[in-house]
Parts: C-alpha cells; sequence; structure tokens
C-alpha cells in the first residue's frame, strides 16, 4: 500500500476556521471616550470602565487563521462493514477502505496538540481565502 498526503513535514500551511466576526462599538455613556466629565472633573466612565467601547460577536464566517508548519502527519485507514450494533466490530469488506488524514502543527502542539483535518488546510494564503469565500457563500444560500 502507497500512502500519500496533501502535505509534508515541515511544510507551511494555512489553516482555515469558523469564528466570529467581530465589530467594535463605542460605549454609549461616555461617547467612546473612556470617560465622563462630571462637576468635579474627569472620571473613568462607570459603564465601560475606561474601554472607551467593546466588540461585539457578529455572525459565525468562516476566515483564514495561522500560518502553521506541519510537524506530524496521522495517516489512518480502516476497512470494516460493521457486523452489529458497534462500528468497531466487524468483518472486512472488499473497497470499504476509509482513509483519514489529519496533520499536527509546531505552533498548536505535536504529539499532544491539535489534530488539524486535511480540508481546512490550504498551501497558500489565496486558496484559503478563495474556500472562506465559497464556504461562506454556501453558508449564505443555505439560509436564503
Amino acid at each position: 500500500m502507497i500512502l500519500e498526503t496533501k502535505y509534508d513535514l515541515n511544510q507551511d500551511v494555512y489553516l482555515i476556521k469558523q469564528d466570529h466576526r467581530k465589530e467594535w462599538v463605542p460605549c454609549p455613556a461616555c461617547g467612546g471616550k473612556g470617560h465622563v466629565t462630571l462637576l468635579n472633573g474627569d472620571r473613568t466612565c462607570p459603564e465601560c470602565y475606561g474601554r472607551a467601547g467593546s466588540y461585539i460577536n457578529l455572525q459565525l464566517e468562516w476566515m483564514v487563521g495561522q500560518l502553521l508548519t506541519i510537524g506530524k502527519v496521522s495517516y489512518e485507514v480502516t476497512n470494516i462493514k460493521p457486523d452489529g450494533i458497534f462500528d468497531n466490530v466487524g468483518s472486512y469488506k472488499e473497497g470499504n477502505n476509509k482513509v483519514v488524514i489529519k496533520y499536527m502543527a509546531y505552533q498548536t502542539g505535536v504529539g499532544s496538540g491539535t489534530l488539524w483535518p486535511e480540508e481546512k488546510l490550504f498551501p497558500t494564503r489565496e486558496e484559503a481565502e478563495q474556500e472562506c469565500v465559497k464556504r461562506n457563500q454556501e453558508k449564505s444560500d443555505g439560509n436564503t
């Protein structure tokens, strides 16, 4: 059996992930200044405590995450036809190979870090951005 992967060790890849887009909203009490003016001078805003506002989460969308460097490749091949109520007990079935390839990155831990599926990794930032646009469009088409 020849095992082929899309990415190699020490190759840089771009991660895509779903996250909330954030928007900065100025504090309505102080008008985004972080302080209020009283008769006896300026004081820290009692609503935002001097932060001048806050971020709010908007809709969940696909976006390009961080640049990762492949540090480990996990290649799992199974071939089983479940014979009962358990999906991990059964018999061999010709042509039923299931392949799962996942990667670990130096930035998120190799050995005990995050396993990244191949469908969330891209060789260039441009490809990652195009996939995010595509997935966000599919999501918005499905909601209308």
